[in-house]
């Protein structure tokens, strides 16, 4: 199975918390990467599967979970072709020196569903950010509420002058 950059432990059902991961897959049905994101047990063993398909999400560290999703963030700051992700894959550089912010690439929080039947929910972010890190997420009545760590402005990984940090908390409706 395939592992991102951080794991979660999913406490949404109190009697059954499961060690959950997420990292990139070839997609099966196209040409481009997919999201796989694992939930399992105890004894390691896998309980959940999923394959995502999630058109422009060239990038993955972290997500968060609330019951019956995954939050995964879609950057704007990341572009990816089949050339950067070989010389990725091949140790020559890293993700995050092909970082720099692109005005046609949207800012999105994708709900991806636990049960991996329904549509994601996507939602657009009220500024462009790049998301290092989920702190929290929980439901506040019909709002979803996501503390991050982010980038954002103009910046470039070589520069570190020019880094923006932030720290984003927004309510954000799941419909």
């Amino acid at each position: 199975k395939r592992l991102g950059a951080h794991f979660r432990i999913d406490t949404t059902d109190p009697t059954n918390h499961r060690l959950v991961t997420g990292g990139f897959v070839r997609s099966p049905l196209k040409s481009h990467a997919a999201l796989e994101i694992n939930e399992y047990n105890w004894d390691f063993s896998v309980e959940k599967s999923h394959i995502f398909e999630v058109e422009g999400l060239t990038y993955f560290h972290d997500l968060a979970i609330i019951e019956d999703y995954y939050v995964v963030h879609k950057s704007p700051y990341v572009t990816m072709d089949v050339k950067e992700a070989a010389a990725i894959l091949s140790g020559a550089t890293g993700p995050d020196y092909n970082m720099k912010y692109n005005k046609s690439l949207p800012s999105q929080f994708i709900f991806l569903p636990k049960d991996g039947k329904s549509d994601p929910i996507i939602i657009d972010t009220p500024f462009p950010f790049h998301m290092y890190h989920f702190g929290t997420c929980h439901k506040n009545g019909e709002n979803v509420v996501l503390t991050t760590t982010s980038l954002s402005g103009p910046f470039d990984v070589l520069g570190v002058a020019l880094l923006a940090f932030q720290h984003v908390q927004s309510p954000w409706k799941v419909r």
